[in-house]
């Protein structure tokens, strides 16, 4: 970071806008940069569906108008109180992570009603996510604006509770276009920075039939073997399947969260195989009736993560900044050996960015 060129032997020097640029046209509002970040929770099985607290499925009615869903944070419980954090690339390549940010609880707010419970949890949570953003250091981020609602979010067959975030670039430091926020959420206890004990927990590409990478199966849809009620324990390593038409050996399959490798599928339907890959953990029992699925892979064999279009949390740019980034804005020369702006006369800052004579 900081550095350029072909052999990496030049100081980059501070990008900015250049102040003597004019906008040709002055009605409309100046746009600045803005950055889309969406966060659908994990949901009870890591596919993004979300239950009340009576068990129901949460639908569009009950997470947008909390006036219909009396215990609201229940549907947003894999994100609401729990904490992630951000971390921001400037133009220099230098990468800046923020402390901690809570998503605030909605039943933790004061109000007459869910609404208003709700609104006064997006605002503190929009204010903590700037805060974090400003308190970065360098002054990498001088000014931004934020605005963070939760709603539901539409997917392939289903709604997920999600918490949405946009975040306007307004100061000089980050004038024009900037690399996308990245979001941190791994678990990262004791003696890491930053510490997140509680992350929120994310929609997985790696779980549920509708998540990128799997391929529901139309060959086994359930588990049934021969004694009807009963279950299998996470020592167990050969399964019954309704239908193994299809599934061969090395291919993977995933049943609840866990996903398994088929060794021998000589026997279909029973299915030698091995328990708790790709990093998930076998149930104690696994019931009758559970779904099956038939995971996409490769060529190779290693799974595929992007075979379907369901949605995961993201970032994206929403609005490109009518204010441009040059070195030095415009205004100065750099001394590569220092990485310090020369300002031009009448002009000042680290980047040139200030006028402070007309020439």
């Amino acid at each position: 970071p900081g550095y350029t060129d072909i052999d990496c032997s030049r100081r980059m020097c501070p990008k900015g806008n250049d102040v003597m640029d004019e906008r040709l046209d002055l009605v409309t509002a100046l746009k600045y940069h803005r950055q889309y970040l969406v966060l659908i929770g994990a949901g009870a099985l890591g596919d993004g569906v979300a239950y009340d607290d009576a068990g129901a499925e949460c639908q569009t009615s009950q997470i947008k108008f909390q006036s219909t869903q009396p215990t609201s944070d229940a549907c947003f419980a894999d994100l609401v109180g729990r904490s992630f954090a951000l971390t921001f690339t400037s133009q220099l390549n230098q990468s800046y992570t923020t402390r901690p940010i809570v998503i605030a609880k909605i039943s933790d707010q004061t109000g007459s009603t869910d609404t208003e419970k709700r609104d006064a949890a997006q605002t503190a949570t929009a204010a903590a996510v700037k805060d974090a953003l400003r308190e970065l250091p360098n002054y990498v981020i001088d000014d931004c604006e934020v605005d963070c609602w939760y709603e539901d979010t539409s997917g392939v067959g289903a709604h997920y509770p999600s918490v949405k975030c946009e975040v306007e670039f307004t100061g000089s430091s980050v004038a024009g276009p900037q690399y996308l926020l990245e979001v941190e959420a791994d678990k990262c206890d004791s003696g890491c920075t930053p510490q997140l004990s509680s992350p929120v927990q994310l929609k997985s590409a790696l779980v549920a039939s509708t998540a990128p990478g799997f391929v529901k199966a139309s060959v086994a849809t359930t588990i049934s073997h021969a004694t009807p009620g009963s279950t299998y324990a996470d020592t167990i390593v050969s399964i019954d399947v309704a239908d193994g038409t299809g599934i061969a050996d090395d291919d993977h399959i995933l049943i609840g969260s866990e996903i398994l490798k088929v060794t021998d599928a000589s026997g279909a339907p029973t299915l030698a195989v091995d328990r708790a890959q790709q990093s998930t953990t076998a149930p104690a029992t696994m019931a009758d009736g559970s779904e099956v699925f038939l995971l996409a892979t490769d060529s190779a064999g290693a799974l595929v993560p992007d075979a379907s279009s369901d949605i995961l949390s993201s970032v994206s740019e929403s609005t490109k900044a009518d204010y441009n980034s040059f070195e030095c804005g415009r205004r100065g020369k750099c001394d590569y050996s220092s990485g310090e702006c020369e300002c031009f006369e009448g002009y000042m800052g680290d980047r040139c960015q200030t006028q402070t004579a007309l020439i």
